[in-house]
């Protein structure tokens, strides 16, 4: 967005309001593999360096370094275990920018939902030793949810996000004073949807690991130290973080990055930790290192290979349990907290693992017996999926590079029945246009009388794609594809060489575009079953709304009153009242709002508007803003009051 209104705000907020860094050090630090070095659990055997496995190994780490000497990561560290030894473990660029120190080989990383698959492992040990049943009740555990909105929930429901919980908490974590009254009050609220249905949640994650605690009779984290951790060596695995303990000086410095501004905002300084309440979360609390975490996945995937017992010394998880929790109940591809994607023959696992927030990520291969680890502290990044794609153009597994997050990505184009005249150019030019997916650009354009379509824009960016591999943005594709047409409004994403359409994307799942009541485009849908993908079509220089003052009582001010961000700029400004007059606050500068009616305000004295969305329930949700110019931008609030 081109603004004049927001102009000076965004200045000083760059300058005061953020600890941005859009600028790296010239030289990017990168620690390599050492030959000849063990550990405890793998060996170190990188190939030969004329190898074709350690070019390609050593082409992923290449492009791990320009993500971040293009400032897109500000480090990064990747480990690659095959058959029980390790290939490549590389630390790339930087675990504080701004104070030029290098990221180090197994710094500690947050791992945010990569805790879910500790959680879920401790939940399976308590079921292989008697101790709990997946299809035992919650409320058999935590009284809190002996009621009629939970008393038939199971533990195997949550186990597989079928419980019916949303990614909301009813209370904010650090209000509670331990994880047995957050995951009661989450009981007694009850799910927000109907049991059997698939929502990612959170909460749920977090009712698992309280389960845990009354199965056990231990404190979450002494369950987890006691049964699992100790016993797989991983001793820089920690469930919260501890002020002045020798590790956490090795807790890189976290950033969230803001695609269309271009720029990572601080929001944890090196050796410090997130906001976290006192107590660990099941669902996203723990950090861990990338050797640490192998060691988890090398454990699982012997229980998924193996026919007997666990080795002595190890946690007593049965293969049959393994197997169980990996094959996934609905089509979304996610077992008992592990992301898993099946095999189309027999619906074992192809892949399994998990990502995090913070931009980790985690793939087990067991059919090729390999194993990646990837951490990052870039909250809102996607170069993890992108790693994926990257892994399998290299060569380096055959099966990683056919899924991302959204299930198998890509097929021949052989293998897909198209309609006749499906990949001819046609008239599309209802389509043409910018769109906004969730904060980050896409564009629809005209490549050579095909439909394209480009994600992960800056503001200002034009059509073409540079063939380069982006991770810039959190949508599932290459920054390019093709729109194939197999129906009226029914598009598949494709990928042409030359003439020839060679390879098609998500095959099954098809791009429609949805229309107002006028029969104009207004935007787009992908139907992705993890996360849909949906685009808003960009109207810019639109004329000012009609508009007179009204009056607004104290009631209907505060509804208006809160925290809102613009993911487009990487800002944020704050609504607040003072003596009976609203004003947008972005840092110094306060903007006050005049009420117009049905959720319009104008800026007093200028052409700049704020109209507000409001849900069913009647809660404001977010702003669109329209500047001087006409240009529009939008902003989610994110806090009340």
């Amino acid at each position: 967005m081109r603004t004049t209104h927001l102009a000076a705000s965004t200045a000083l907020c760059l300058a005061l309001c953020t600890a941005a860094h859009s600028t790296e050090p010239a030289a990017v630090p990168r620690t390599p593999t050492l030959p000849g070095e063990r550990t405890a659990t793998f060996p170190y055997a990188p190939p030969g360096e004329e190898s074709a496995e350690a070019k390609a190994l050593a082409a992923l780490a290449d492009q791990v370094e320009r993500w971040v000497a293009d400032g897109e990561l500000p480090g990064a560290e990747i480990l690659v275990v095959r058959g029980g030894e390790i290939v490549l473990h590389e630390a790339v660029g930087w675990s504080d920018p701004e104070a030029g120190i290098p990221l180090p080989r197994n710094a500690v990383h947050r791992l945010a939902s990569m805790t879910k698959p500790l959680t879920g492992t401790a939940v399976l040990l308590l079921a292989d030793e008697g101790a709990l049943s997946l299809d035992d009740p919650v409320a058999a555990h935590l009284p809190a949810f002996d009621h009629e909105g939970t008393r038939q929930l199971t533990v195997r429901q949550l186990m597989q996000h079928l419980g019916g919980f949303g990614s909301r908490f009813p209370r904010d974590p650090k209000h509670h004073p331990n994880l047995r009254a957050l995951a009661d009050a989450i009981g007694r609220a009850g799910p927000e949807a109907p049991s059997g249905e698939f929502h990612y949640s959170d909460p749920g994650s977090t009712v698992l690991g309280a389960v845990v605690e009354a199965a056990s009779g231990l404190p979450f984290e002494r369950y987890l130290e006691r049964r699992l951790l100790t016993p797989l060596g991983m001793s820089d695995t920690h469930a919260t973080f501890a002020a002045g303990a020798d590790w956490t000086r090795r807790v890189p410095a976290g950033y969230r990055w803001w695609p269309d501004a271009g720029i990572h905002t601080r929001y944890a300084a090196h050796g410090e930790p997130t906001w976290r309440p006192d107590f660990p979360m099941p669902a996203w609390g723990h950090y861990s290192t990338a050797m640490d975490y192998a060691r988890l996945l090398h454990f699982w995937l012997g229980r998924v290979n193996a026919e007997g017992a666990a080795p002595a010394g190890q946690p007593a998880l049965s293969p049959a349990t393994a197997r169980a929790a990996l094959r996934p109940p609905t089509a979304v591809p996610y077992g008992m907290q592990w992301e898993v994607w099946p095999d189309d023959d027999d619906g074992a696992p192809a892949i399994f693992g998990h990502g995090g927030a913070a931009g980790t990520k985690a793939w087990v291969v067991p059919e090729e017996e390999l194993i990646v680890v990837f951490l990052t502290q870039a909250y809102r990044h996607a170069c993890s999926e992108q790693l994926s794609m990257v892994a399998g153009r290299l060569g380096v597994s055959d099966v990683l590079g056919d899924f991302t997050l959204y299930g198998r990505w890509r097929a021949p184009a052989a293998a897909i029945d198209l309609p006749s005249g499906a990949t001819e150019g046609g008239d599309h030019g209802r389509y043409l246009g910018l769109y906004d997916a969730g904060g980050r650009r896409a564009r629809v354009w005209d490549d050579g009388g095909r439909l394209a379509l480009t994600r992960g824009l800056a503001a200002d960016a034009g059509p073409a794609g540079s063939g380069a591999v982006p991770c810039d943005h959190e949508s599932p594709a290459l920054a390019t594809v093709h729109l194939v047409a197999v129906g009226e409004n029914r598009f598949l994403q494709g990928r042409f060489e030359g003439d020839e359409l060679v390879e098609v994307l998500w095959p099954g799942i098809e791009l429609s575009f949805t229309f107002g009541a006028d029969g104009r485009v207004n935007g787009y849908e992908v139907p992705y079953a993890v996360f849909p993908e949906r685009a808003e079509r960009l109207r810019l220089l639109r004329p000012s709304p009609p508009w007179s003052p009204r009056p607004l009582d104290a009631a209907g001010r505060q509804r208006y009153v809160g925290l809102y961000e613009v993911p487009e700029l990487g800002l944020s400004f704050r609504v607040r009242e003072d003596g009976g007059q609203l004003g947008a606050e972005w840092g110094f500068l306060v903007e006050p709002l005049v009420h117009g009616g049905a959720h319009l305000f104008k800026v007093d004295g200028r052409e700049v508007y704020y109209f507000f969305q409001v849900g069913a329930d009647g809660k404001v949700l977010g702003a669109t803003l329209r500047d001087d110019e006409g240009s529009v931008t939008s902003a989610e609030r994110v806090e009340a009051r």
